[in-house]
């Protein structure tokens, strides 16, 4: 810290007798005060001046050359200082050219500098800083991005990580504050992100949100926002969602409106696993052992179809073991011979062959008795 008493001089950097070499200083968290100058860079290359409080000073920074010595002032940077309340000029450069020193995001001491009364010669001012703590930069033009989002389905959760802090705007920009309880819950909805594309292309309306949400609470530095919600985001196929303000708007500090960014601000949430295979179940059918399905998984979407007759038939065909019955394309080659039911009809079908024939024999033998002693009478 360096209190003056108006006509002493602060810090300066000093490139003589040579600026490649000499001077190469960084100024940074002083707090200077009451003095003619407070910071003078005199043919210096590589000087950084940032973080300092120049305040109640005839000049806060002051560039300038004592002698011929050519130095580079492109290598000179004043950055995030408070230079309010000086005396003359917050920064002046006294460089007899047209190359601009560089003092932009400096605090002037008002959101709305009137420059011409706080800098003199070749000043590069903008942007600059609209509060004390240099956390809105005038003029800002350029709106807030998304640089993550986050689910979470187990936390029921959804982050978004932002380039810059954010706030809530009805539509007339007027700031929106958060419930104590909620946040910005009742202001934002999770939305299917065709439907969403849909309506903001021109169907009528808003469009129909997906989940509740609950709680919706934005960092202490505005740059992160975690939403809490209730119901299932999981679908049959991996569908992509957005959270929105819709009727409000997301802006920054400067109140520059977020844009419609569906690459970067939506997320994707991966379908429902699929149901797992129907069990196989094993069932004794004519005297033979066959598979057949089972359908007790019910699981199933109500609008699936009827499952086929899939009842299996054993065969000994290589070509295709088991066949599903009713779809055999090798039935010339099937060798359905090793079917136990087949067996078992062919060995009752020789069965029935000896017993027709000993029951034809014997009729005839009785005919042969019945007619032979009729012939002896």
């Amino acid at each position: 810290m360096i209190t003056g008493a108006g006509g002493s001089a602060g810090f300066r950097a000093l490139g003589e007798p040579d600026p490649t070499v000499w001077g190469h200083t960084t100024f940074s968290g002083n707090i200077v005060s009451g003095v003619a100058r407070g910071i003078t860079v005199d043919e210096a290359n590589n000087v950084t001046i940032t973080g300092n409080t120049l305040s109640g000073n005839g000049i806060g920074v002051r560039v300038v050359a004592y002698s011929s010595i050519p130095f580079d002032i492109t290598t000179i940077s004043i950055h995030n200082n408070n230079l309010s309340g000086e005396d003359i000029y917050g920064v002046i450069n006294e460089i007899a050219t047209t190359t601009k020193v560089n003092a932009s995001s400096n605090w002037w001491g008002s959101a709305t500098p009137v420059f011409g009364s706080l800098v003199s010669g070749a000043v590069s001012y903008s942007p600059w800083c609209a509060d004390i703590n240099c956390t809105i930069l005038y003029p800002d033009t350029t709106p807030p991005k998304v640089i993550s989002v986050t689910p979470n389905q187990t936390a029921k959760t959804i982050t978004y990580n932002f380039d810059e802090p954010v706030q809530l705007t009805d539509s007339s920009y007027a700031v929106v504050s958060p419930s104590l309880v909620s946040g910005y819950a009742s202001y934002l909805g999770i939305y299917n992100l065709v439907d969403y594309i849909a309506h903001v292309t021109g169907t009528p309306g808003a469009p129909a949100t997906t989940g509740v949400i609950t709680k919706a609470v934005l960092s202490s530095d505005g740059k992160t926002m975690i939403i809490t919600y209730d119901g299932l985001l999981i679908k049959q196929t991996d569908t992509t969602y957005i959270v929105d303000a819709w009727g409000y708007n997301i802006t920054d500090l400067a109140g520059n409106k977020m844009l419609p960014d569906a690459l970067s601000q939506s997320f994707i949430v991966a379908a429902a696993a699929a149901p797992a295979a129907n069990p196989v179940a094993t069932a004794t059918t004519n005297g033979g052992t066959g598979a057949v399905l089972t359908p007790t998984d019910t699981s199933f979407p109500a609008s699936s179809s009827t499952p086929a007759d899939t009842t299996t038939v054993a065969s000994t065909d290589t070509t295709s073991t088991p066949e599903v019955k009713g779809t055999s394309t090798t039935n010339n080659t099937d060798t359905t011979k090793s079917d136990p039911g087949f067996f078992m009809s062919t060995w009752l079908g020789i069965y029935n062959w000896i017993w027709l024939l000993g029951a034809a024999a014997a009729v005839a033998g009785g005919a042969w008795w019945l007619f032979g002693t009729r012939r002896q009478d």
